[in-house]
């Protein structure tokens, strides 16, 4: 990972170049990125809902894991506080953002996957759909320029390992 980061602005040349070549490409990147974030924004409230109207024996930990768990996940890439790559390289991003620093962690990455962990305690088979949304949603964070691949994996796993605790 630290030999792609060494030369990134090669590597995301790369990666963005099939999207490049099509307008029409990067539109739909954007639109899947969207999508992909609205998924989580509706499922947690909704999975909160079921858990707590079922009376779900694990609701509370439902509510509780990823709240405590955004919240030192939060603490923690603030004081890591590494730049984002549009901030350390030249690159023409497809995702534009105007965040400066806290890019370790993908707290977005982090909270999809956390979330869908939250859900496989539930559901399974929905669970590991929700996994596999969090992990595309980690490549678009990627491809759109918004984050390093270590920031997306180190937030994906954190988010996994926060979710344990939900599981089990």
């Amino acid at each position: 990972m630290h030999q792609i980061e060494a030369h990134y602005d090669e590597f995301y040349g790369r990666i963005t170049a099939w999207y490049r070549k099509d307008p029409a490409r990067i539109k739909l990147l954007k639109q899947l990125n969207t999508a992909n974030v609205a998924v989580f924004y509706a499922a947690y409230p909704i999975l909160l809902i079921i858990a707590f109207v079922t009376d779900n024996p694990k609701k509370w930990q439902i509510l509780l894991v990823p709240a405590v768990s955004f919240v030192l996940l939060t603490m923690i890439r603030a004081r890591i506080n590494r730049r984002r790559p549009y901030e350390d390289w030249n690159l023409d991003v497809l995702i534009a953002k105007d965040k400066q620093g806290e890019s370790m962690p993908s707290r977005h990455i982090f909270s999809s996957s956390v979330i869908a962990m939250a859900v496989m305690a539930v559901n399974v088979p929905l669970g590991i759909i929700l996994l596999i949304l969090a992990a595309s949603g980690g490549y678009f964070r990627i491809v759109g320029g918004v984050h390093y691949p270590s920031d997306v994996l180190a937030g994906f796993l954190l988010g996994i390992l926060s979710g344990l605790f939900i599981v089990l």
